[in-house]
């Protein structure tokens, strides 16, 4: 494989990881105005933990594109000037991109789903 799918696949989970942030920042601040603190009552339904550490710590998951590039182009081979990846670091890179994702799309639908209190 050659090493353009390191960069797109990294492109590809930093912008899920910031397009999934900031939309879970936005819902959990309109959850914190339609339900203070201390006003939390049995009729709407409260956000998962994995929504409060996307919250909290969700930009910490730029680490993880960061690193699966440097370890993919430190461990690539070159040759005859191209530089490529074998399989394992492309099925790690699927499944980070596949995970990272997950991540954020089910916090984000965790939020809609606590603001919207169905």
């Amino acid at each position: 494989m050659p090493s353009k799918v390191v960069s797109v696949l990294c492109a590809l989970q930093v912008f899920m990881i910031i397009g999934g942030f900031l939309p879970t920042c936005m819902m959990m601040k309109v959850y914190d105005k339609l339900y203070p603190k201390g006003e939390h009552f049995f009729t709407h339904p409260y956000p998962m933990e994995l929504t409060e550490w996307v919250r909290l710590y969700g930009l910490w998951l730029l680490v993880i594109p960061a690193g699966w590039c440097l370890i993919a182009a430190w461990r690539s081979e070159a040759t005859e000037g191209v530089a490529d990846i074998s399989a394992v670091q492309l099925a790690a890179g699927l499944i980070l991109t596949i995970g990272v994702g997950g991540v954020m799309g089910i916090s984000f639908l965790d939020a809609v789903h606590a603001v919207s209190g169905n």
